[in-house]
């Protein structure tokens, strides 16, 4: 990927959501399998194995569905940024009417700042219990985590532009693309 020029200096997004409830009926779970595997483009590309649910499934390039059977409890997991805002709308609507006590588990927010650099800042969390920083062989800054992934506040900093190796193609430099 190449940056000639960004014109914006940051972005604001949802980078993965968990939503849990217990469907209304039992007949909503047929009908939510029916939309699955008859919408326009099928997105349910098999089953997977979990002990907590009877039924998991992957979602085509963006998550997992997950339904108990007996109880009628249901959990998905995806990312919104990887499906279109056309399935995400139909997917939501359908979604919230066949389901009851919804709520979130997990919401991941998704801050990227362009062409600014950190290298030249301390990034202090006072809050944090565990901290990790690494660096590259040169002693830039590349990633830092504050707190514990099992914890429910993880903070992790790193330089997006060199994960997915974004180059400045006027200059052939990386571009500070930090999230």
């Amino acid at each position: 990927m190449e940056f000639s020029e960004i014109d914006k200096f940051y972005d604001f997004s949802i980078d993965k959501l968990t939503v849990l409830g217990t469907l209304k009926c039992k007949e909503y779970y047929f009908n939510l399998i029916d939309f699955a595997y008859t919408y326009p483009i099928p997105f349910f590309e098999k089953v997977i194995d979990t002990q907590f649910f009877t039924k998991s499934w992957k979602i085509t390039n963006f998550g997992f569905l997950q339904i108990d059977i007996t109880t009628l409890k249901f959990r998905l997991e995806f990312n919104p940024n990887k499906i279109t805002s056309q399935l995400q709308k139909k997917l939501l609507n359908v979604l919230l009417s066949y389901i009851k006590d919804v709520h979130f588990s997990r919401i991941d927010l998704a801050i990227d700042l362009y062409n600014y650099n950190l290298y030249d800042y301390n990034i202090v969390d006072l809050n944090a219990r565990k901290k990790a920083y690494y660096y590259d062989r040169t002693g830039k800054l590349e990633t830092c985590y504050f707190g514990s992934m099992s914890s429910n506040k993880f903070i992790r900093i790193y330089n997006k532009g060199v994960e997915q190796k974004v180059k400045d193609k006027n200059f052939n430099i990386d571009v500070d693309w930090w999230r």
